[in-house]
């Protein structure tokens, strides 16, 4: 029997952004299927769809392209923005891609697209990654395949990586971050009605955003203790940043006064120590978390892509 044909992502399509270096995504058509039993029978005489909620998701290391096409506020997907992807075809007996109209294409015409975390070590390369709760929009399936397609967008060249850069306060830096990883904390919500099968409205519940950073500074413990501390206006820490260090192409980090580079800021929140570990066969680490909040008028973090590191 002969294999099937193997495909590979490729980049996902945004309106007319491309966003590129696509890990990996998922396409989930969100089914539920439900038995009926009765009159005592041993097997089920029927099965239904109890519900169906489709869903999208995808990781990129292209953070800074993914962050201008849908921040952290997240997106509609709608006419005029629509979210595609490709499953594209790999060459039987070949390391390379097919050519020509001989892909899967997915396409999603409404949702709410929305960031999922972030992840940054020391070691190229950071990433994000993104969900996508889909809704009927009235004529086309939540997700649509089409097969025999041609590839769309044009892939990005030249590299796109980050690693976790340095983070700092109003009162000064602090050393010695190894990791950097952010829960965007974004619940969403599918709405249908009607007897409906597909929602028919999404969007998003509630925001609760955590960062997570790991450091060997111990004594950042010192200063802070098991208490905790607030961030925000009339407190000692008044805000906090945290920096996304580009990498170049063929070489080693990005000049810090260039303007590449990633910065995430908290206005208001607090911080949170986690467990300070010390063993005989490395050296001692701890970590804190950060709960944001909003003061009113800030977000509960802002993320701004093109900024030098200060």
């Amino acid at each position: 029997m002969t294999a099937p044909t193997q495909y590979k992502p490729y980049a996902i399509l945004l309106n007319s952004s491309v966003i590129g270096y696509i890990q990996d995504f998922t396409a989930d058509p969100g089914l539920t299927a439900i038995f009926q039993t009765g009159d005592g029978q041993y097997d089920p005489s029927a099965v239904f769809t109890g519900s169906q909620a489709p869903t999208f998701g995808f990781t990129t290391q292209a953070i800074a392209t993914a962050l201008a096409a849908c921040g952290i506020g997240g997106a509609a997907v709608a006419s005029g923005n629509v979210l595609t992807s490709y499953f594209q075809k790999v060459t039987e007996g070949s390391g390379t891609r097919t050519s020509g109209a001989n892909h899967v294409k997915a396409e999603m015409n409404q949702g709410f697209l929305y960031p999922v975390s972030l992840s940054a070590g020391l070691t190229p390369h950071a990433t994000i990654s993104y969900a996508c709760a889909l809704a009927y929009d009235g004529t086309n399936a939540p997700i649509k395949f089409t097969a025999s397609q041609s590839l769309t967008g044009a892939l990005p060249s030249g590299g796109e990586s980050f690693v976790a850069g340095g983070m700092k306060t109003n009162v000064g830096a602090i050393a010695g971050v190894s990791s950097l990883n952010i829960n965007f904390g974004i619940s969403p919500v599918a709405r249908t009605c009607d007897g409906d099968i597909y929602p028919t409205w999404v969007g998003g519940d509630q925001r609760q955003t955590v960062i997570s950073v790991a450091t060997s500074n111990i004594d950042y413990a010192t200063t802070m203790g098991i208490a905790g501390a607030a961030i925000g206006a009339g407190q000692t820490i008044t805000s906090m940043t945290f920096y996304l260090r580009k990498r170049a192409h063929g070489g080693g980090n990005v000049a810090n006064e260039t303007t590449q580079h990633i910065s995430i800021v908290v206005n208001e929140g607090m911080i949170v120590l986690r467990p300070l570990s010390a063993q005989e066969s490395d050296f001692a680490t701890t970590a804190f978390d950060i709960y944001c909040s909003s003061n009113g008028t800030d977000l509960p973090l802002v993320i701004s892509t093109g900024v030098a590191i200060t």
